[in-house]
This record gives structure tokens, C-alpha cells and sequence, in this order.
């Protein structure tokens, strides 16, 4: 298997350097109880990275895949150790997004970069 350490660090410092600091949070749900109709134990992981936003053109804007207002969002896995996943909220300068579309750049199933589809 290949080793893509070199290019996780480079799209990350690409992106640190013309993107945002952002932080992913990822649900874990809790244990659900049927007889007391309960769940506990649910929590929040908070992963702060960087990240580059970019629009959509007009012409890929169909209002049911990619809505207006949704956006393109580039995250290098450098430093991370999750998988972006969809339904994880993307919080950046006081704006919480969520994540429609996780789509991993990964050779060799090792992602190098996620080019995500989010929306608020």
C-alpha cells in the first residue's frame, strides 16, 4: 500500500493557508431504552481542522441534489482520525453546516482529502 502522508500534509497546509479553521462534530448516539423510552449516553466529538469553501456553479444547481446556498467543502485527513461521515455538522464562523455528501479522495482506501457537499 502506498503511503500518502506527503500529500495529506501538503493539501492541508494548501488549505490551512487559504481556507478557515473549522471543527467537525461527530454524533455518537446514545443507547436507547425501550421500556423507559430513553436514550442515553448520546455525545459529540469536536474535531477542529481547516477547511476551503467553494460554491457551486449555477449550472450543477438542480434545487434537489445541490440546492442553492449549498456549498463544496475541501478537508485534508492530515491530522485527523475520522472519517467524515454524512450528517456530521461543520461549524465555521458561527455557521453550522451539514454534511450531504462526504465524497473521499482515497487511493488505496486512504483518504487524502474529503470534497464534501454541505449545506445549512
Amino acid at each position: 500500500m502506498a503511503d500518502y502522508s506527503e500529500d495529506k500534509k501538503s493539501a492541508y497546509d494548501d488549505i490551512k493557508e487559504n481556507g478557515t479553521s473549522i471543527v467537525i462534530r461527530q454524533h455518537t448516539p446514545g443507547v436507547y431504552n425501550p421500556i423507559t423510552e430513553v436514550a442515553t449516553g448520546a455525545t459529540w466529538a469536536s474535531n477542529p481542522t481547516y477547511g476551503l469553501f467553494t460554491g457551486y456553479s449555477d449550472r450543477f444547481i438542480d434545487g434537489e441534489r445541490i440546492k442553492v446556498g449549498d456549498m463544496r467543502l475541501l478537508i485534508s485527513s492530515y491530522g485527523l482520525s475520522i472519517t467524515l461521515d454524512e450528517g456530521d455538522e461543520i461549524v465555521a464562523g458561527g455557521v453550522t453546516w451539514k454534511v450531504q455528501n462526504p465524497n473521499p479522495i482515497a487511493p488505496s482506501n486512504d483518504p487524502i482529502i474529503w470534497k464534501a457537499q454541505v449545506r445549512k
